[in-house]
């Protein structure tokens, strides 16, 4: 569940420390602590307990991604790295793990490597819209606007919301095929109708096009209104 308040944190806290109080050897235990503590910034304890995990259960590979997560944001990226690449040893064939590693590696502005892992997280889970979603993202990064822009349409086709909508109509903008982004836009408008920057999008699109100036001032005339 989310945790919502600090007194949402206290009560999980006190339930974490009951199960390990009750079973001191039982991995989940402490990999849900680990979790818990770095939900809550306390990055160095959520460390200890994903080692403990790892220490009690050395397959344990939510708590390898757990430890790289801890890892990454205590600022030792050798250590996360060595993290996630154990967790890829032990499921390599689960889509998170390449997710969480792409991430990691985005994170270090290890661009091209990220995208390899993206890329083989979508070949074992091609419908999993995060995965496509973060793909593109990254491809556009790193410059590659026409392969983000397919890789943005296969995310939308499966979770079509007004961000991935928008997201998509960006790439196919920077692609030079306006006419794909004025019909991703256009779709942001309807399931956005209250957001001036997808007005002011769709704006941007229709100025590309001959003879579509009418249409742009028109979005532009509607962005501002909202804005």
């Amino acid at each position: 569940g989310k945790l919502e308040t600090d007194a949402d944190v206290a009560s999980a806290e006190r339930a974490c420390g009951q199960a390990v109080r009750l079973d001191r050897g039982l991995p989940e235990v402490h990999t849900a602590l680990g979790m818990l503590y770095r939900a809550t910034g306390q990055h160095e304890r959520a460390e200890q307990e994903y080692r403990r995990a790892i220490e009690l259960d050395p397959e344990n590979v939510d708590a390898q991604l757990g430890l790289g997560a801890a890892l990454t944001s205590r600022g030792d990226a050798a250590g996360a790295d060595l993290a996630y690449r154990e967790a890829l040893r032990l499921r390599s064939r689960y889509w998170r793990v390449y997710d969480a590693y792409g991430g990691f590696l985005y994170q270090q502005g290890r661009l091209p490597e990220a995208i390899a892992q993206f890329r083989r997280g979508v070949e074992l889970s091609p419908q999993n819209a995060t995965l496509l979603s973060n793909l593109g993202g990254v491809l556009f990064l790193n410059g590659d606007f026409a392969a983000a822009a397919d890789t943005f349409r296969r995310s939308v086709d499966i979770a079509p919301t007004s961000a991935a909508y928008s997201n998509t109509g960006t790439n196919y903008y920077y692609a030079g095929r306006y006419q794909d982004a004025v019909a991703m836009f256009e779709q942001a408008t309807r399931l956005a109708p209250e957001d001036y920057q997808v007005w002011g999008n769709l704006g941007d699109a229709y100025r590309r096009l001959p003879g579509r100036e009418d249409a742009a001032r028109s979005a532009y005339a509607r962005a501002a209104d909202l804005a």
